[in-house]
């Protein structure tokens, strides 16, 4: 929509990324910006359950927003250590196979290169559980 000889208004379709282009046509005419716009990053609320076995081998659901509206291929992290698997589910949830760890770790989901930027949402290993002890002397 033309707004003045100097601005247009544009409504975007659904997607993900930053530091994309921009084109436009008017009258036989085009302009081009690199870098012109950025969709917001993924948005982490919860993940349920939020604690699990050191072994992993459980599924997590991560739930947040701006996941994509569409597979966008995301990939979600414990940690520094990638889940041994992520399902796109929705724009607001993926689902993670937890992997092996230990300790409460920060949940990560990165689509299209970008990530939460101040994460506060961590799952938890469940500590180690001693069922028999000796005395070795």
């Amino acid at each position: 929509t033309l707004i003045s000889d100097t601005a247009i208004f544009c409504e975007l379709s659904a997607g993900v990324g930053a530091s994309l282009g921009l084109e436009v046509f008017v009258n036989g005419q085009s302009g081009s910006r690199a870098n012109a716009f950025a969709y917001l990053p993924p948005s982490i609320t919860s993940i349920d359950p939020a604690t699990g076995p050191t072994k992993g081998g459980i599924n997590a659901t991560i739930t947040g927003s701006n996941f994509g509206a569409a597979d966008y291929t995301p990939t979600a992290s414990l940690g520094d250590i990638s889940c041994d698997a992520t399902f796109f589910v929705a724009d607001s949830s993926v689902r993670c196979e937890v992997p092996p760890g230990a300790g409460s770790q920060v949940v990560q989901v990165t689509v299209a290169s970008q990530s939460d930027s101040n994460p506060t949402v961590f799952f938890s290993y469940d500590p180690p559980e001693v069922f028999n002890a000796s005395d070795v002397n």
